[in-house]
């Protein structure tokens, strides 16, 4: 984390459901960087505190923790692969798209290989929900006896900014598990 008490948080995918999420965590003070493939999505945040990135690799450079919402598997896999290219050791990517476990399970362990965290968030609750912030948040996670050490403030940066972006959590199993598939 950096050297504040609010981590850095990225947020790419800023669509139906992505798009009120970043809006609550921008709204609850954090400091926020955006990216988007289509800059006419980034016009909502115009006059927000928000920051806009120029590739996601810039975005994760800037950010502790980064929040997915794209599409599908294929976007969720590279997204995340430009992300990992910017992220620094100790970072959190959270994927709130709705994507196979296989997928969640591979991106983890690339993820993983470079020091960073993956967390299995889908979202469930479409467009009314999210802008009424009354999303389900879906997260995966390690068990405890594998969280890589020092990482336990990480874990809580996320999951205080998850209550700020939703009202409505679940904690599940490890990466690749809170879909059923």
């Amino acid at each position: 984390m950096n050297s504040t008490s609010s981590p850095r948080v990225g947020f790419i995918g800023l669509g139906s459901q992505g798009g009120p999420m970043a809006r609550r965590i921008i709204e609850a003070g954090y400091p926020v960087t955006l990216w988007a493939r289509r800059p006419g999505t980034l016009e909502p945040f115009a006059g927000s505190a928000a920051k806009i990135a120029g590739s996601p690799a810039e975005l994760a450079a800037a950010s502790d923790l980064v929040c997915v919402c794209v599409r599908d598997d294929a976007d969720t896999e590279e997204v995340v692969e430009a992300v990992l290219g910017g992220l620094a050791a100790g970072g959190v990517i959270a994927v709130h798209s709705t994507v196979h476990p296989d997928t969640c399970r591979r991106l983890a362990e690339r993820a993983q290989a470079g020091g960073v965290r993956l967390i299995d968030a889908p979202v469930s609750g479409g467009a009314p929900a999210a802008e009424a912030g009354r999303l389900l948040v879906m997260a995966g996670r390690l068990p405890p006896r594998r969280w890589p050490r020092g990482r336990g403030a990480r874990s809580d940066a996320a999951s205080r900014r998850r209550r700020r972006a939703d009202e409505r959590r679940a904690h599940m199993n490890a990466s690749g598990r809170t879909a059923g598939r």
